[in-house]
């Protein structure tokens, strides 16, 4: 799993697969006010990429390459920082 969770946090860890979307929505909806980490992304399942769209959870820290960066962004109607 590429997923890391901490409390209140969870931390995407290179590529996420489609397997992590489950635990990943089941995280957030549980979570009063979750944060995700995607420093060390580097690429996601697009299932990842509706969960989190769907959410809209705080972002702690964006990926590194920015066309993902970029692309979350949108979809989340949140400016990367």
């Amino acid at each position: 799993m590429a997923l890391r969770f901490g409390e209140g946090e969870v931390h995407f860890d290179d590529h996420c697969v489609v397997e992590d979307a489950m635990p990943l929505l089941a995280f957030l909806e549980a979570e009063a006010d979750p944060q995700v980490r995607l420093a060390h992304c580097t690429g996601m399942h697009t299932a990842l990429i509706q969960v989190l769209a769907a959410i809209r959870p705080r972002i702690g820290s964006w990926p590194a390459d920015p066309g993902l960066a970029r692309l979350l962004g949108g979809l989340m109607g949140m400016e990367p920082t």
